[in-house]
């Protein structure tokens, strides 16, 4: 993907992703897996890469409500010699889900 970036110009991402699912009745188990390697090409050589993994045990209550729980883990480094370009994530999270 490029898009054009308000502050840099214009950023690359090069993603490569992985999603995987179990089912067992009522209960499902979601994963997911990314890396992107972002080249920022109005500035010069910077570079950063961004892995992130998450994990979310889903239940369904009903054939119309689901209630899920995970955890998004996300790190990113820089070629920037900014700290704000370089930190490490942790999100947790409580979805709630009515399909009409």
């Amino acid at each position: 993907t490029v898009q054009p970036v308000p502050v840099y110009g214009t950023n690359g991402d090069d993603r490569g992703y992985l999603e995987g699912q179990l089912e067992s009745g009522r209960f499902k188990l979601i994963g997911t897996g990314t890396f992107d390697y972002l080249t920022f090409y109005g500035t010069q050589g910077r570079k950063d890469m961004v892995v992130s993994a998450g994990l979310s045990p889903q239940f369904a209550v009903t054939t119309f409500f689901s209630v899920a729980v995970g955890y998004n883990f996300q790190w990113r480094t820089s070629s920037a010699n900014s700290l704000a370009s370089q930190f490490t994530r942790h999100e947790a999270f409580l979805r709630l889900t009515v399909a009409y």
